[in-house]
């Protein structure tokens, strides 16, 4: 899946803040699925975070122009994150997601499937 670099934050800031404290058992498989996809979208927010600060460290009390446009093509750098989509039918009544877990995992889920 083709994903900004802001992209990436935002699914990995969400994740984190809905499933804090998320204790249900999940099927198997989608448990797999879901926390691959997490593990993988978080180590790819810790490398972006990296460049971010080596970026900053660089331009610290010189150039702020060059510091904000260098950000700023890191947050909209594309890069593809292999992300194992989750079938729509995967999903049964018995599984408990609030409505912000929900639209944390919307980008991993296939509604097509």
């Amino acid at each position: 899946m083709k994903l900004t670099n802001a992209e990436i934050f935002t699914y990995t800031n969400n994740l984190l803040d809905a499933f804090k404290e998320y204790s249900e058992y999940l099927p198997a498989k989608f448990n797999f699925y879901f926390t691959k996809n997490i593990n993988k979208i978080v180590d790819a927010a810790l490398d972006i975070d990296k460049v971010k600060q080596s970026i900053i460290k660089k331009y610290k009390d010189k150039d702020n122009e060059k510091l904000e446009s260098e950000l700023n093509d890191l947050s909209n750098f594309s890069q593809d994150i292999e992300i194992l989509m989750i079938p729509f039918s995967w999903l049964t009544e018995d599984m408990r997601f609030t409505p912000q877990q929900m639209r944390s995992i919307m980008f991993m889920i296939d509604k097509n499937a």
